[in-house]
């Protein structure tokens, strides 16, 4: 079985971000009193000193994006191979269509039992709109940026 070894992200005292390191490390870094716990999960660390010329690979996030679920990887792009830092599934909500209809049906009734008011029929400029998007996929598309930020 092939296992991959768990990264910690690293910070130096201004908070400008440095290479990750190995969790292990960054642990005895932590009992040290050389850093400090900054996030858990994630594992984030911030370093007492000041780091002059920190040498960082580049490091790319992707994003396998489904209906139900989302698969995060962050990469490094390393000189000899590249690691796996983080991977991650988000599991997405599935009852946003049934609750708008929910609320759609509170409105209607209200709608239907004023006597005085007409009928109200396309009148909504955000769904004849060119380029709409469904709130159901808007909000898809704002879980995943929000656990990428």
């Amino acid at each position: 079985m092939l296992t991959t070894k768990k990264y910690a992200f690293v910070l130096d005292a201004e908070g400008k971000r440095l290479d990750p390191t190995i969790e292990q490390n960054a642990w005895r870094l932590v009992r040290q009193h050389k850093a400090r716990l900054v996030s858990k999960f994630p594992m984030v660390i911030q370093l007492n000193k000041v780091v002059d010329n920190p040498n960082s690979d580049e490091i790319r996030c992707g994003i396998d994006d489904g209906a139900n679920h989302v698969g995060l990887a962050l990469v490094q792009k390393c000189q000899t191979k590249n690691k796996i830092l983080f991977k991650g599934t988000i599991e997405q909500r599935k009852d946003v269509k049934h609750l708008l209809t929910i609320r759609r049906g509170y409105r209607r009734y209200h709608r239907y039992h004023k006597q005085h008011r007409p009928a109200r029929f396309l009148n909504r400029a955000s769904s004849r709109r060119s380029g709409r998007l469904m709130p159901s996929i808007i909000q898809r598309k704002q879980a995943t940026l929000r656990v990428i930020d």
